[in-house]
């Protein structure tokens, strides 16, 4: 456990002295509070952006929401951030808010497709009248805005992602919890303590603590791995699946006639295509299939759909099919003439 940085000045620490522990009305409360002011969860400044409240959630791919997430935000590194609120008082502080939170990671990042974090972003930002664009330049100021949101795709697809229990008090057997998954998981697992006082004029603060976070197992998950080729990455990842191997190796043979650069992200998530900052193609381990970033473009998706037959995953800026399908001829030849469209209309062709 440790002390997260104090969120008061000198006269406000001051202040705390004339005012009391008292709890928040409600979870919404809190939840609204989070929302306005995430500084209070995390580790510095300017770290966390909102992309929505009460995110749904899928329990199948392609299914209906049968959850919602209080808060998702993004980090300035790409990171999502699920944070589920809960009071004191709540009974499912102690035990339940931990599985709920991990079916919510579970289910959301094998669930949400590509893009779908960004189209909730963008679609809260139209709610609240702001300019996506304007706020999201804002808050990178200045930093890998090209890539950002793809970004956010790949450690979400690799599970890479911080998990919150936001509460106004955190029993010692959650933070137990809460330390031990932090040290066993790829994710990123914490708690906030956020101790509410109020003065007897009605004037409230927020003292915040955070549990989890050592520098041991921070470390650790910030390290990359060592570089492998996307050759090694095939052999990992699909030994046991020759036909999703050979697909892969289709592409990568496409896209290298093609002029195209490919290779395996940082933490091993991925095999990307692509050329300079631009990588429309990804590869991931978990669903033997390639996504395109068509950015929306109904004709170059009616161009996919005819090149490789059907889409396993049809959404309006990933879409998805089997890589399997590359290892049929006539599927192949196809889908190298949409490549050279397709390049060609992205803007990425030599």
């Amino acid at each position: 456990m440790r002390l997260s940085r104090s969120v008061f000045t000198e006269e406000q620490q001051g202040e705390l002295v004339s005012m009391k522990p008292a709890a928040p009305p409600d979870e919404a409360a809190l939840e609204s509070l989070i929302a306005r002011h995430p500084e209070i969860v995390s580790e510095e400044e300017g770290e966390l952006l909102l992309v929505r409240r009460q995110k749904g959630v899928p329990d199948a791919e392609g299914g209906f929401n049968r959850w919602a997430l209080d808060l998702l935000f993004v980090t300035r590194d790409a990171v999502p951030v699920l944070i589920e609120v809960k009071r004191a008082a709540n009974s499912e502080i102690r035990r339940q808010v931990v599985g709920q939170l991990l079916d919510y990671a579970a289910n959301g990042t094998a669930h949400w497709p590509p893009g779908e974090i960004q189209r909730a972003f963008e679609a809260n930002c139209d709610a609240q009248d702001e300019e996506s664009e304007a706020v999201l330049e804002t808050f990178l100021d200045g930093r890998h805005r090209d890539d950002f949101w793809q970004r956010v795709d790949e450690n979400l697809a690799a599970g890479r992602v911080r998990l919150v229990v936001a509460a106004d008090a955190i029993p010692s057997e959650l933070a137990r919890v809460v330390e031990f998954l932090n040290d066993q998981m790829r994710a990123d697992v914490r708690a906030v303590e956020l101790g509410w006082f109020e003065s007897a004029d009605g004037r409230k603060a927020l003292v915040p603590r955070i549990i989890g976070v050592t520098e041991r197992t921070r470390a650790a998950k910030l390290a990359g791995k060592p570089p492998i080729s996307p050759e090694q990455w095939i052999a990992e990842h699909y030994a046991d699946a020759p036909d999703t191997a050979s697909g892969i190796r289709r592409h990568l043979e496409i896209a290298e006639e093609l002029g195209l650069e490919s290779g395996v992200t940082r933490k091993h998530e991925a095999i990307w295509s692509g050329r300079g900052n631009r990588y429309p193609f990804q590869i991931y381990r978990k669903n033997h299939g390639i996504a395109l970033n068509l950015k929306g473009d109904e004709s170059l998706r009616k161009g996919l759909v005819a090149a490789v037959g059907a889409l396993d995953a049809d959404n309006k800026e990933w879409p998805r099919f089997r890589v399997q399908r590359l290892n049929d001829l006539g599927v192949r030849n196809r889908y190298r003439e949409f490549l050279e469209t397709f390049i060609k209309e992205a803007g990425i062709a030599t």
